[in-house]
């Protein structure tokens, strides 16, 4: 019997396992959250509308670093090897945009899905959108033709990069180790859920057993 004002037991621990089970879909939001696919930009230039252009940005399959310039002194070659040197993962994508000499290079790792066609592409799409100055439109068409090209082909790794783009050899990259990390938090959410759904039956069954009823045995003889 319990006595007057002292909790059972079983109730704190059914608290404590439903706090966990809400820090494990914490965990998992978060974690999905940071698999999304992000977009850095460097405006120096200071001429894009960066929100636009991050919205447009995190709809393609691998991250994008954007850079911006008005200070570059060079030639083209040497900006498409300065742009190409921003390239420090095998599954970035990275934007360069000269706002003097009006270059414009695209640059990305080994492991996207990318032609030197499909920068060439971006470029024009990149051109045929500038307007006079309206880089920020340019920059989202040059956007939308990289995801047409990726799309096209079912984001498999393996690309052709362009001349000079300096691919690293590094690990498997972000969705390898996310995947992992989502499989182990959502493993650990079902145990805990199946714990937690055990002791609840397990309370049940003990209120039906030590419920009020009539003496054992009343059926006669």
């Amino acid at each position: 019997m319990n006595r007057p004002g002292v909790r059972p037991p079983m109730r704190h621990l059914s608290k404590g396992l439903l706090a966990a089970v809400v820090a494990c879909c914490l965990m998992l939001m978060t974690t999905v959250s940071v698999l999304a696919n992000t977009v850095n930009i460097s405006d120096q230039a200071g001429v894009l509308d960066q929100n636009r252009v991050r919205s447009e940005g995190s709809n393609l399959s691998y991250p994008l670093n954007i850079y911006t310039t008005n200070t570059f002194q060079g030639s083209s070659s040497a900006f498409q090897q300065q742009s190409a040197g921003h390239v420090t993962a095998t599954n970035l994508i990275v934007m360069a945009i000269d706002t003097v000499n009006h270059h414009f290079y695209t640059a990305w790792g080994k492991n996207v899905s990318l032609s030197s066609g499909d920068a060439t592409s971006a470029a024009n799409a990149f051109k045929n959108s500038y307007n006079n100055g309206d880089y920020t439109g340019a920059t989202v068409a040059a956007i939308q033709s990289l995801g047409s090209a990726l799309s096209s082909r079912g984001n498999s790794s393996g690309g052709n990069s362009p001349v000079g783009s300096n691919p690293v050899s590094s690990g498997g990259g972000l969705l390898s180790g996310g995947l992992t990390t989502l499989c182990c938090v959502g493993l650990l959410i079902l145990i805990i859920g199946a714990v937690i759904f055990g002791v609840m039956r397990r309370r049940g069954g003990m209120g039906r057993r030590m419920a009020p009823g009539g003496p054992m045995g009343m059926g006669g003889v």
